[in-house]
């Protein structure tokens, strides 16, 4: 996955852990709420407690592990389902024993959400002794009536803004830490290094800049023995044109290289050889053979226009890649090497032979070729494993 793929994956992901955070946090308020005033109308051992009233911290307390509990039941479901979809293992971040340490986590979230609240309990007042963050969390209600009240109400606007802030900190402890131990991603492979080949144009052209002076002066060399040699022998003059004759062995040496294209997985492929047979260059799969040759094209324009590079897996394995100038597409890649050096001298190649004009249509691959398309996998011996 490229960098920017990866930062629109990451991005994505944050903004659905957000919504079902808002979610979560949603049925955690109201729980707590509905807790609250649930337990202020009836008495916990009234025996104990004289008044018949549930103690006030008690009472927050309980509150806030019914929110805590249906917050994080709303929040695991949704994240299993929803929000972490790139996970290396997906079976094993749905065991039960990521339940109960999505729980546990979870679990420290609320010990945070906790310590900010007592702590502005006892902060806040020392600030302003008007605000009372403690009778601002009793001060909520469901009654209508004392809502204008309410939110004129310093204490209680003080208890949202804590809410708010604790809920903030505890959101991103609940990232990093799922993201950490339960919905891990899978290893990122060791970054790609892209080498921009400027200079390969200069070989290619080069290249078809000698052979054509040569070829010219191939030309004129035997104008001038043709000019030397005695017109009224015609014998001679046919024998001279049918040895100079042989124009397909000439039209090779100007397009070096040729294409071959083949059926291959219900479609057609093309690929490029060098003049001693290697293969350069193999496309992939096309549904017809005109969309193969069509390939051919777009290729050999962007050899000569688009972006060349040589990319290196974490294994020192390295291919060239051709792509279009202006979007970056992948147009084409070379064979996999074991050094730069070698892709770079690979993709040199594909640009002093991609201008080939030859075509051959194969019906299969010779059976002596086969060889080519093997593909050696060293498995290592280990349970659970698997090989992409």
């Amino acid at each position: 996955m490229s960098t920017k793929d990866k930062s629109k994956s990451v991005g994505l992901e944050i903004v659905r852990f957000l919504v079902v955070g808002v979610l979560a946090t949603m049925f955690d308020f109201a729980t707590k709420l509905f807790a609250a005033n649930g337990l202020a109308h009836i008495g916990i051992d009234g025996e104990i407690y004289a008044d018949g009233k549930t103690p006030a911290g008690l009472n927050y307390t309980l509150s806030i592990v019914c929110g805590f509990v249906v917050g994080v039941i709303v929040n695991y479901v949704l994240s299993r389902i929803w929000v972490f979809q790139n996970v290396e293992d997906k079976k094993k971040a749905n065991s039960s024993g990521k339940f109960f340490l999505f729980v546990f986590l979870g679990f420290i979230g609320l010990l945070i959400s906790l310590a900010i609240f007592w702590g502005a309990v006892i902060v806040v007042p020392l600030i302003n002794k008007e605000i009372d963050i403690f009778a601002g969390s009793k001060s909520v209600t469901f009654d209508p009536n004392l809502i204008p009240a309410l939110l004129k109400n310093l204490s209680f606007w003080a208890y949202v803004i804590v809410f708010c802030v604790s809920t903030l900190i505890v959101l991103v402890w609940n990232y990093i830490s799922r993201k950490k131990w339960i919905f891990i991603a899978p290893k990122e492979e060791k970054e790609e290094t892209r080498v921009e080949v400027k200079t390969s144009e200069a070989p290619k052209k080069e290249a078809l800049k000698v052979e054509a002076k040569e070829e010219k002066d191939a030309e004129a060399k035997k104008a001038e023995k043709a000019e030397e040699k005695p017109a009224a022998k015609e014998k001679v003059e046919e024998k001279a044109v049918e040895e100079a004759s042989p124009a397909p062995a000439k039209e090779e040496i100007k397009t070096p290289g040729k294409y071959e294209v083949f059926p291959e997985a219900g479609g057609y492929k093309y690929r490029l050889k060098a003049n001693n047979g290697e293969i350069l260059i193999v496309s992939n799969v096309y549904s017809t053979k005109k969309g193969a040759l069509s390939g051919i094209e777009t290729l050999k324009k962007n050899l000569a226009d688009g972006v060349k590079s040589v990319q290196t897996d974490k294994n020192g394995y390295s291919q060239f890649r051709i792509f279009t100038p202006n979007d970056g597409r992948l147009i084409a890649t070379g064979e996999v090497y074991k050094s730069v050096d070698s892709a770079n001298s690979a993709l040199n190649s594909a640009l002093k032979f991609g201008g080939a004009t030859k075509i051959i249509e194969l019906d299969e691959i010779p059976e002596s070729e086969m060889r080519e398309w093997a593909i050696d996998v060293k498995v290592e011996d280990k349970a659970g494993g698997k090989i992409e």
